[in-house]
């Protein structure tokens, strides 16, 4: 994938006015947001767990360390946390999202070929079910699934040419290539329920929706990070060299968020979760662009990072050191 270099990033810096605040948006009520740990799998250290991905209903899924670069799905139903077996053949496997059906989407990577070979699987009631990827493409990694079981992965194409990205959609008869000429690294990042497909090529932006392709300004033109999409407001963050503004994208229509910093997830309240101010910063949560709250540390942390908020409102992160795998939950 191309990369910018940091005297690349400087003179792409955000225009004055290239991006607007939104409108006030309305601010929940006021509630009391506490901080706990995540149960941990049995013999399972705090600092290799990690949660990927949510059903947004109190279910979701992560990874602990098996081995060296290796890992295993831990699946957390009501508050429990379980580990599963690997998928034969397989020494990795780490998950890409979880819906409400309970079907859990998973990278998986056998070390045992050189180079490495890596699968997409679908994991329902103790089966894992491949993904098969259309000829000739290879390597891909699955990046979301949504709730109707709509798949959104990226692959390689033959030759080290370049990446497209993939959709399985339940509504298509096979899975569609999406490989925009203006994209020739073209990154899945996530996949809202309507089958909209958040993308990047590098540092951009785009939403591809039924076959047409949009940039989210100010992209291409200024580096940014895409981040997540759902019920139609992306997130990620712009590179300015005065320091990540956290943004939301509302029918292709930039808004900062209130105090900059960087905005991670959303879900399909308009809810946000981030870094308040800097890449550092402390997690926060934002109600569209206004600011509702920075999130209280886990004990024992000096700094934390809100990376995933499901649509029940609770946000999921990590403390530094030893602290590992944390939620937040508001309440009165």
């Amino acid at each position: 994938m191309k990369r910018t270099t940091a005297a690349g990033l400087a003179a792409l810096a955000l225009t004055a006015g290239s991006v607007v605040p939104a409108a006030a948006d309305p601010v929940p009520a006021p509630c009391t947001w506490r901080v706990e740990p995540v149960p941990l799998p049995p013999f399972a250290q705090p600092r290799y767990v990690h949660v990927d991905a949510t059903d947004g209903e109190g279910n979701f899924a992560g990874r602990t360390v098996v081995g060296e670069s290796a890992y295993s799905v831990v699946l957390w139903e009501h508050g429990e946390p379980r580990e599963l077996d690997l998928p034969a053949g397989f020494d990795s496997a780490v998950p890409a999202g979880r819906n409400r059906s309970g079907t859990v989407l998973v990278n998986a990577t056998s070390f045992s070929t050189t180079p490495a070979t890596n699968q997409i699987f679908r994991y329902h009631d103790g089966t894992y079910e491949p993904v098969r990827l259309p000829a000739p493409y290879r390597d891909a990694r699955a990046a979301a699934i949504n709730d109707r079981g709509d798949v959104v992965a990226t692959a390689k194409v033959p030759g080290g040419t370049g990446t497209v990205v993939i959709l399985w959609s339940v509504l298509a008869a096979g899975p569609v290539v999406i490989a925009p000429p203006e994209l020739p690294w073209a990154d899945a990042v996530d996949i809202d329920e309507d089958g909209a497909v958040l993308l990047s090529g590098g540092y951009s932006s785009y939403v591809w929706r039924a076959g047409t392709l949009t940039a989210q300004p100010p992209s291409p033109g200024t580096p940014v990070l895409a981040r997540a999409i759902s019920a139609g407001t992306a997130v990620g963050t712009v590179l300015d060299v005065a320091g990540p503004k956290a943004v939301l994208w509302s029918q292709n229509t930039p808004h900062l968020l209130d105090g900059g910093g960087a905005a991670e997830s959303v879900n399909r309240h308009g809810t946000i979760a981030g870094q308040a101010g800097a890449w550092d910063g402390p997690p926060a949560v934002w109600q569209g662009t206004s600011l509702v709250a920075k999130l209280p540390l886990p004990e024992g942390a000096s700094s934390a990072s809100a990376d995933l908020i499901g649509d029940d409102g609770t946000v999921f992160g990590r403390g530094d050191g030893d602290t590992g795998p944390v939620l937040w939950r508001c309440g009165s």
